[in-house]
């Protein structure tokens, strides 16, 4: 692009703001406005009350005396007196400290606001709050004047980007619905992340973390992605979500509560659970959920806890306190891994399935306390997997099928206790039945 010559208010015409005393200032036009200076008022900062407005702070400061008067101080309050339309405001590149209420407060439902590059403090009402739609980037709130707030940043509709949230009375980040991308909430009194609590909207969230939060890391209250987030000594939950919300590549580690937690139709790809104070993954409650190349390691009890009509591909449970994997009616195992866990490697509801998985050292190895590699329910087929130094390697149950599985080295290598099974060879030559299993 070739250089115009011209400066920036040629290209676009700008109001310098100044303040009068310590007043309030006033924007009642349409257009561009720019300060020439700090900003000191005894009430409110800025008040917008018109739409079709671009703000840039210009590196000043909206500075308040964080007391609180008879009614609510603002740093930017957007409240338009003719909403005819949905009109536009932009306000950009500066700091907002020290007001009782919020930094920038827009309550009005037809302007949608944009935040950009914007530096504030938490107020009783919150730091970034849009009641309707609008967009938040590069920002940061810290917590400000002693509140009982709400959030940091709460928009209604819309974004927050690449935004960092610290010590904030309340939640760190409440969307509505829409995108949350690169952004970061430590330390709140509340959850880091809440959305879409009731919507229908899909939204998306994406590269995030939430940090020492005494609530739930990331509570998710609609369908939609969270793809790239971590979540990391929180007090409850890492990742809470509805019915059909997909995670992928996460990590919850260290939260007080489960790793992940999941609603009906919840898909886990490449996730993985640490030393979490409860199970690494939770969706006993939930119908239809399903696991791909997921991970659970020393979590608190169980790693993976699945409900009715679950699908694990690929993932593997280790170290945790109580079973590797346990599952309601109906659950498909394939290429599962569960080693070293305190109790059962794998615990199969009813009319379960499980192939080509391994179940070694768990329940304590094969002098340990009489938990079992794979420990089927009635009406489940165990076909295909290994079994190694466990106290018992396979036990089945009254309608359970269990062939052409190896086990070695446990205290009891497979017991049928009333299921049906092929024949328990020790030496793959003696026999030609195809549906033989090997203790050996």
């Amino acid at each position: 692009v070739a250089p115009t010559g011209k400066t920036l208010d040629e290209v676009e015409a700008r109001t310098v703001l100044t303040q009068t005393g310590n007043g309030s200032i006033f924007i009642d036009e349409p257009g561009s406005y720019v300060l020439g200076a700090d900003v000191e008022p005894v009430a409110n900062g800025i008040i917008i009350r018109s739409g079709h407005v671009t703000l840039d702070l210009n590196g000043f400061e909206v500075r308040g005396d964080n007391l609180q008067q008879f009614l609510p101080e603002y740093g930017v309050l957007v409240d338009l007196f003719d909403d005819a339309d949905i009109a536009p405001v932009t306000i950009r590149n500066g700091s907002i400290t020290g007001f009782s209420a919020a930094s920038i407060n827009a309550v009005d439902p037809q302007v949608r606001v944009t935040v950009e590059d914007v530096y504030c403090e938490q107020g009783d009402e919150g730091g970034i709050t849009i009641a309707s739609e609008g967009d938040v980037r590069r920002c940061r709130v810290i917590f400000g004047a002693p509140a009982a707030s709400t959030h940091a940043i709460s928009v209604g509709g819309g974004s927050s980007e690449d935004c960092l949230v610290r010590a904030i009375e309340g939640d760190g980040y409440v969307l509505g619905s829409g995108v949350i991308s690169g952004c970061r909430a430590e330390q709140c009194t509340g959850r880091g992340f809440a959305v879409g609590s009731g919507a229908f909207v899909a939204s998306t969230i994406d590269r995030s973390t939430a940090v020492g939060c005494d609530g739930i890391g990331f509570d998710i209250g609609c369908p939609g992605s969270v793809t790239g987030c971590v979540s990391q000594r929180n007090g409850g939950a890492g990742f809470a979500g509805v019915t059909g919300v997909v995670f992928a590549s996460c990590v919850a580690d260290e939260n007080a509560g489960d790793g992940f937690v999941g609603g009906r139709g919840a898909v886990f790809e490449a996730c993985s659970a640490t030393d979490n104070g409860v199970h690494g993954f939770n969706t006993e409650s939930a119908r239809g959920c399903a696991f791909v190349s997921c991970s659970a390691y020393s979590n608190g009890r169980e790693g993976f806890r699945s409900g009715i009509g679950t699908s694990l591909i690929g993932c593997t449970a280790s170290d945790n306190e109580e079973c590797g994997f346990s599952s309601g009616a109906g659950a498909v195992y394939e290429s599962c891994i569960a080693s070293l866990n305190d109790g059962d490697g794998f615990a199969l509801g009813f009319n379960n399935r499980i192939t080509d998985s391994n179940a070694s050292n768990n329940g304590g190895g094969p002098l340990g306390g009489g938990g079992a590699g794979i420990r089927a329910s009635s009406d489940c087929t165990i076909d295909g997997n290994s079994a190694t130094d466990n106290p018992v390697g396979i036990q089945g149950d009254n309608g359970a099928i269990i062939v052409r599985n190896t086990v070695s080295g446990n205290g009891t290598g497979i017991d049928l206790a009333g299921a049906t099974g092929g024949p328990i060879a020790t030496d793959p030559a003696a026999t030609s039945n195809p549906w033989a299993n090997f203790d050996f």
